[in-house]
Formats: C-alpha cells, sequence, structure tokens
C-alpha cells in the first residue's frame, strides 16, 4: 500500500487556533470532491469562519464581499485580469476528465433533475447525450474554463494550446493543487499548508446517485468523450505532475520534522517567528507585492479582431467626467475592428472606490446585438445618472456569442474614471436614488392624521449646474467622410467617419450650456428636406482653432427609398445650425437608400 503523507487515530478536533492568521481559498472546480473538501474545511476551521456555499459570482467580488470569513469556497468565475488572492493559501481539486462529466450528468440526470420533477429524472441516455455533442462543446473543459483566466494578465491566449499554457501556469500558482482520486492525501497538503493535524476520516459529500463506473461506458462513447475533453487532459496531466511533487517535498518536511521531533506546520516557511499579532499568532508572511487586477488597458493579442480604445464619460450639462446626480449622462467607447465580426455585444460595469458593483450591463442584455466591417466606431450609452456623490471606475469589455470568457474580445478594467460632485435634483444620502413614496394612515380608525407639505424639504438652495458657453459669432468649418458612403437600408442606422476642422477662429464648446456638436440633414433630390434634426454626436473635447479631428458620427437613414442628399453640419444648440449662418461649412454628398 502507499504510504500516506499523514494519519490521525485521534480526535479530529478544530485546529482552528493553531492557524491563526491564515486564511484560505478554496477554487472549487464542479464535481471534483469540492464539498467533500468544504466539508473538511468547515470541520477545522468552524462553521463560522466558512463562507456560504458561493455556487456562482466573479471571483474578485466574492473575495471582498466575504473577505470577513478566513475560508471562501465556490463555483467562481474568474475573467481576464483576475488573479489568486495573495493573503490566503490558495488550493483547487481536479478530477479525471471523463471521471467528472460521467459524474456531472449523472448527477444532473439523478438527483437534480429528479428533485425538481419528481422521482425518474431525465430520459435520455449517457450515449444518446453524448452524441449529441459539437466537437467544440468547450463548457464540458472545465478545468480549463475555470483555470486560464487566472493567469492572463497580458495579452489574450490566441488559440486552445495558449489557452492550455495559461491554465497550466494558473495550476503552478496554487499553493495546493488536490486530486479527486487521492482524497486523503489531498486533505493532508491541505492540512500541512494550514498547519493543522493530518486527517482522519476523509469526508464524502455531494455523491452522485446511480452513476455508471468509468470501465463499465462504451468504449465508443469513451473514445468520443475524450475526443472532447482533449484539453482538459492536458491540464490534468499537468496536475498529476505538480500534485507528486508537492506530495514528494511534504512527505520530505514530515520525515525531516519527525527526525528532528519538531512539527512542521506548512510545506514550506510562509511566516516569520518575529512577525506576530496582539495575541501572539504569527501573522503570514508579507508576499511579494502584486496587482490583483489589470488596472489599466490590458496589452491584446496582434490577432484580436477587435480591441476598445478608449472612454469618456460626461453629462449633458457637466464637464467630462464630472456628473451631477439627476443629470443624463453618456458613457462613448471607441472601438477599433481589424476583421468583420457577427453576434457581438458590448458591456460596461461601474465600481465604487471599495470595488463594490454599482451597476453593469451590455448591449445583449438591451436587446441589441452588433455586426460590424473593420473599421473605426463609436458606441454610446446614455443614462439618467441617479448614482449619489462619490468616486467610481468603468470596466468595459466585448464579447462575441453568449459565453463571457469563451467569447471574450476584449477587456478593459478600469478603462476611466468619472465623480458624482453634486445633486442636480432632490438631495438624498448614499450610493443611488430610490424614487420613494409615502403614505400614511390610521391603523385602528381612531387617529387622526394627515401628509403635510413640507417647506423645507432639504432642497439645496443653489446648484452649480454647469459652465453656460457664449453663443458662436463664427460658424467656419469643413467637414468631409473619410470613406464613400455606401447604400444604406431605410431607416437603418451606421457610423460614418468625418474629419472635421475649426477654421475659425472661436473654440468650439464641446460640452455645457450651447454645445457644438455633429449632425446632419436628409433631402431629396430636388432640395426638399426630409429629415432636418438628425442625430447628435458630441465631440470628444472643445475644438481649438485650427485644430482638426477624426470623428466617428451616428446616422439614421430616413424610411424612404431613393437617392436621397445628406448635408453633414455642425450645430451650436439652443443657437444655431451652421449651415444655416454658413452654407460653405457643410457637406454634401449622395446616399442611396433603399
Amino acid at each position: 500500500m502507499e504510504e500516506s503523507i499523514g494519519s490521525s487515530s485521534g480526535s479530529s478536533r478544530s485546529a482552528a487556533g493553531e492557524s491563526a492568521g491564515k486564511r484560505l481559498y478554496f477554487h472549487h472546480i464542479p464535481k471534483t470532491a469540492g464539498m467533500s473538501l468544504r466539508e473538511f474545511l468547515v470541520e477545522r476551521a468552524g462553521a463560522d469562519n466558512v463562507a456560504p456555499v458561493l455556487r456562482s459570482g466573479r471571483l474578485r467580488d466574492a473575495l471582498r464581499d466575504y473577505s470577513r470569513f478566513a475560508i471562501v469556497t465556490g463555483h467562481l468565475v474568474a475573467m481576464p485580469g483576475d488573479t489568486l488572492p495573495t493573503d490566503r493559501v490558495n488550493v483547487t481539486l481536479v478530477r479525471h476528465p471523463v471521471d467528472r462529466v460521467l459524474s456531472s450528468f449523472y448527477f444532473e440526470r439523478n438527483a437534480y433533475t429528479a428533485a425538481r420533477r419528481g422521482a425518474g429524472g431525465s430520459h435520455g441516455s449517457l450515449a444518446d447525450w453524448v452524441a449529441s455533442l459539437s466537437d467544440h462543446a468547450g463548457a464540458l473543459n472545465a478545468h480549463l474554463e475555470a483555470l486560464w483566466p487566472l493567469a492572463c494578465q497580458g495579452a489574450l491566449p490566441v488559440n486552445g494550446t495558449a489557452r492550455i499554457d495559461t491554465a497550466k501556469r494558473a495550476l503552478d500558482a496554487f499553493d495546493v493543487v488536490g486530486l479527486q482520486s487521492s482524497m486523503a492525501d489531498s486533505l493532508a497538503l491541505v492540512a500541512l499548508e494550514m498547519g493543522w493535524l493530518p486527517p482522519g476520516d476523509v469526508p464524502c459529500a455531494n455523491r452522485t446517485p446511480g452513476r455508471a463506473a468509468l470501465d463499465g461506458v462504451p468504449s465508443t462513447v469513451l473514445r468520443r468523450l475524450e475526443q472532447i475533453l482533449a484539453p482538459d487532459f492536458e491540464i490534468y496531466e499537468h496536475a498529476l505532475t505538480l500534485f507528486d511533487a508537492r506530495r514528494h517535498r511534504a512527505l520530505c518536511v514530515a520525515a525531516a520534522a519527525r527526525a528532528s521531533g519538531a512539527f512542521a506546520g506548512a510545506t514550506r516557511p510562509r511566516t516569520d517567528d518575529n512577525q506576530r499579532d496582539a495575541t501572539g499568532s504569527p501573522l503570514l508572511q508579507a508576499a511579494e507585492p502584486r496587482s490583483r487586477y489589470v488596472t489599466a488597458s490590458m496589452k491584446r493579442a496582434r490577432s484580436a479582431p477587435a480591441r476598445i480604445d478608449a472612454a469618456t464619460i460626461r453629462g449633458e450639462m457637466s464637464d467630462a467626467h464630472y456628473l451631477q446626480s439627476g443629470e443624463r449622462a453618456t458613457l462613448s467607447l471607441s472601438i477599433v475592428a481589424s476583421g468583420a465580426l457577427t453576434d457581438v455585444d458590448v458591456g460596461f460595469s461601474i465600481r465604487e472606490a471599495t470595488e463594490a458593483l454599482v451597476f453593469a450591463t451590455n448591449t445583449r442584455v438591451l436587446g441589441e446585438t452588433l455586426t460590424m466591417a473593420p473599421g473605426r466606431y463609436m458606441v454610446a450609452f446614455r443614462f439618467q445618472n441617479e448614482l449619489g456623490v462619490g468616486h467610481y471606475r468603468v470596466s468595459v469589455a466585448l464579447h462575441q456569442g453568449t459565453d463571457r470568457v469563451e467569447g471574450l474580445i476584449d477587456h478593459v478594467n478600469d478603462i476611466c474614471a468619472f465623480d458624482v460632485v453634486d445633486h442636480l435634483t432632490g438631495y438624498f444620502e448614499g450610493r443611488v436614488r430610490l424614487h420613494v413614496e409615502v403614505d400614511v394612515s390610521s391603523v385602528d380608525g381612531k387617529g387622526h392624521v394627515e401628509l403635510l407639505p413640507c417647506a423645507d424639504r432639504g432642497q439645496q438652495k443653489f446648484a452649480l449646474l454647469a459652465r453656460r458657453n457664449p453663443g458662436l459669432t463664427q460658424f467656419n468649418a469643413t467637414l468631409a467622410p473619410l470613406v464613400e458612403i455606401p447604400p444604406m437600408p431605410r431607416a437603418a442606422e451606421a457610423v460614418v467617419n468625418l474629419a472635421i476642422a475649426n477654421t475659425g477662429s472661436l473654440p468650439w464648446p464641446a460640452f455645457g450650456k450651447r454645445a457644438v456638436l455633429a449632425s446632419y440633414h436628409w433631402r431629396e433630390p430636388d432640395g426638399s428636406t426630409i429629415v432636418f434634426d438628425g442625430l447628435r454626436t458630441t465631440l470628444p473635447r472643445d475644438i481649438m482653432p485650427g485644430e482638426s479631428i477624426e470623428l466617428p458620427c451616428v446616422l439614421r437613414a430616413p424610411e424612404i427609398a431613393g437617392r436621397m442628399r445628406l448635408v453633414l453640419t455642425l450645430v451650436q444648440e439652443d443657437v444655431a445650425w451652421f449651415d444655416d449662418r454658413n452654407p460653405a461649412s457643410a457637406c454634401e454628398v449622395e446616399v442611396e437608400i433603399r
């Protein structure tokens, strides 16, 4: 019989006191015996020190929201830019890929489905289910999908081989890589890292009922699964190598401790005896500093078909990156596509200074997906800003398809920031305005109560709304599309890049009252106007005299077909259209509407 790392004939008492100061994160890959490991962690650390079972959510959010717990475990999603916490012992378990998929299949069919539908569960056979799988059933490679984002701190992996190599690097960063097939030694490695007594009986939790044994699977089904799970097999082989090496190292540590009569509390030094807290408990040695998250634009793979270049946020009445609660705001993203893309969605998230997620959405959630040809585009999200006074950061992402990880094209953490500096409308406190109504009534029918208007409602008496720009007295400009505008379907929207130059002697204000914006008119060949007020596109900044810019402008085609005249122009809101004051400032092109 193979020698085990450690055994215990004594009681399985809690050793939380022995590991004071040590914290642990368990990255739980589904159906790898993770609940058995969790039972062991609860037994040793105490239930009050272990976070609730987390079956979904993002890794960085869970580590922040449950930081008060010594142990955090769960099926958490890592995104590129996330890393393992440096202040915790990091643990994961892996399992033979086919065995893991079989367990998942039978658990879904016999346990989870039966619980929802009553006895009997699903009637599909394993052979039928495997036959229905595509060659690219990537979600089945659970080890790959759970691990590779943890080591993606630079270029996104450009192909499957690069993604597998990235997943292997992620495994290297774990303190313990355990095996479902060697749970006793896996738990012993965890105990050694945490300074606990070695395990006695190995817990067995969440066992799959009615599953077929691996050696009972038909050879055709087994070969098909092995083909689909090839990426996970490569990662599993790497995990076996790591496990054997660390198990050997742990045996050497245990043997040396026994020979010297000392207790070895970890597989390698993790504490400094001179560093102790107020209770005398050893503190974790300070780790080599490293960033938990990517806080600037991530480097992209050169072959990435699109990237998010920049982002700005501004209020309708406020300066860029300084908003007021209650005003309309626009988040504008500049996107460069080097190839043709379909089924694309663009999203953003807003976090407050504590990293707590405040809001997130994307175009798919809003009911739209994008199809884009190579070119430069501007995506504008417009919303009513109901956030409270404070500092906020914006992250953005570009995806293809519905898989948030597999379909990731580009992701930029903290691409821009903004401050909410005042209340434009009614005063409130907190992070977000709730639209509240109040009512009061007598419960016993005897009393008399009424709501009366209150003169002092907490409204501020003075609010600085924004800068108020003077009306222009010159309307000198040149505009020209940088590409020929192709035929457009009726009522379709498109983006055209314009070269715009300020040929006058006055600056054009880009924000505040009386801002200058790009727009257009649609006219018929005889000159009659079909659409006068075209969509507006905000200038990226104040444009100085003599300055030229390239601006992606949004167009909406008219709802009637024919050969139309598109008049590209500028407008200073509440003052005048440039082409009304100076017809030479506009650019007119013919566009076929189909």
